[in-house]
C-alpha cells in the first residue's frame, strides 16, 4: 500500500487505513496482474498553457489477456490523460479525461481482449504556464509524473503482458487543439509501421 496526502493547510488528520484478505476456497480460472505504464525521464518547460508527453508501446500478449481496469496519476500540473488502444491502425479510447485531477480508477464497461499487434499509448498533458522553471519527474507534490497501471486478468499459467517501447514524443500544443488529432500513434514524420 502506498498513501500520499496532499495537506497544503497542514492539519493533523487521523489515517485508519488497512487492507482486507479474502482467501478463495478454490484455485480462480482469472488471475489479476498489473503492468505500470511510466513515461520519463520528463521536463515540461515552465510557462506552457499545453505542454503534452506521449508514447507509445507495442504489447507482447497472452492470447487470454483481458484489460479490466485503467488508472492513471500525475501531480499538480496535469490537466489531460489519455490512454489509447491502437489496433490495425485504429485508435480505440481506453481513458479519457480532458478535465483531469490527481487520480482515477476506472473500471472498464466492457473488459477489452488484448491481440498480437496491439500497441498502446498513453498521453499526458500539463499547463506549467504558473511556474517559472522547468518541472521535472519525481515523487514529490510540486514535481510530476505522467503514470499509468492497467490491471489485467489472464489463466494462472499465461505469460506476463509485456511492452516494449516504440516511439516516445513531447511538445506544445495550441490552445484548443484536438487532442486526438494532434497526437497521433508515432512521432509527425515517422511511418506509423515504423
Amino acid at each position: 500500500i502506498q498513501t500520499h496526502f496532499h495537506n497544503p493547510a497542514g492539519q493533523t488528520p487521523v489515517d485508519r487505513t488497512g487492507v482486507r484478505l479474502h482467501v478463495a476456497s478454490r484455485p480462480r480460472p482469472l488471475v489479476q496482474r498489473s503492468i505500470t505504464i511510466d513515461l520519463r525521464p520528463l521536463s515540461i518547460p515552465a510557462k506552457q498553457e499545453r505542454y503534452f508527453l506521449t508514447a507509445t508501446s507495442h504489447l507482447r500478449v497472452d492470447p487470454a489477456t483481458r484489460v479490466d481496469k485503467v488508472y492513471v496519476h500525475a501531480h499538480l500540473l496535469a490537466r489531460e490523460m489519455y490512454v489509447w488502444l491502437w489496433r490495425d491502425g485504429k485508435k480505440h479510447e481506453i481513458y479519457t479525461e480532458a478535465d483531469w485531477s490527481f487520480m482515477h480508477h476506472y473500471s472498464l464497461e466492457q473488459p477489452i481482449r488484448l491481440r498480437a499487434g496491439d500497441s498502446l499509448q498513453q498521453t499526458c498533458v500539463y499547463d506549467s504556464s504558473s511556474r517559472n522553471s522547468t518541472t521535472r519527474f519525481g515523487m514529490g507534490t510540486e514535481t510530476e509524473m505522467c503514470r499509468a497501471y492497467l490491471d489485467y486478468s489472464v489463466p494462472p499459467n499465461a505469460s506476463d503482458l509485456v511492452r516494449k517501447l516504440r516511439a516516445r514524443w513531447e511538445g506544445p500544443l495550441a490552445p484548443g487543439a484536438n487532442i486526438s488529432t494532434a497526437v497521433g500513434p508515432t512521432p509527425p514524420g515517422q511511418a506509423q509501421g515504423a
